[in-house]
């Protein structure tokens, strides 16, 4: 699962993947900044929701400056999760028509487009979440939930 934030007020989009995926993006074309997952956890199977709040907090702790993260969550418990349960409702809005990176993050120099494409899942404050298109779409929605509610200051 490949995952990009950007950040307005936090993040403007993000976007989770696995390490195969990365090189995929070329992550140097791009105004993005790369989080390696399971370099902030203690264990590979912890909870899904201690992993995504330790997302999070590296996020909160990033530099205010950058405002769009690709996630590696390999060798994490995101890689085989199919759903979560988080029981909270809000209003999200999804783009499921295989959105391309440079439609959520701007290119720092010229380049080749990225030729993943991705499901994109938008939170009321403006909190992009861009997800594989082969992501479960009701999964997507349930880590936006959660990252805009773990997040929300």
């Amino acid at each position: 699962m490949t995952s990009v934030m950007k950040n307005n007020k936090h993040y403007n989009s993000l976007t989770a993947v696995e390490e195969q995926d990365i090189n995929l993006i070329n992550i140097g074309s791009y105004y993005l900044d790369k989080i390696v997952l399971k370099d902030h956890i203690q264990d590979a199977q912890e909870p899904v929701e201690k992993v995504l709040k330790t997302l999070c907090r590296v996020i909160d702790q990033s530099n205010p400056s950058i405002k769009a993260y690709v996630v590696d969550v390999t060798g994490t418990c995101l890689v085989e999760k199919d759903n979560i349960d988080f029981a909270k409702k809000s209003i999200v809005f999804v783009d499921n028509d295989n959105a391309n990176l440079e439609k959520y993050v701007h290119a720092s120099h010229k380049t080749l487009p990225c030729s993943l494409s991705f499901k994109a899942v938008s939170s009321s404050e403006n909190e992009v979440c861009l997800f594989p298109s082969d992501v479960n779409i009701d999964l997507a929605k349930k880590i936006s939930l959660f990252m805009a509610e773990c997040r929300d200051v």
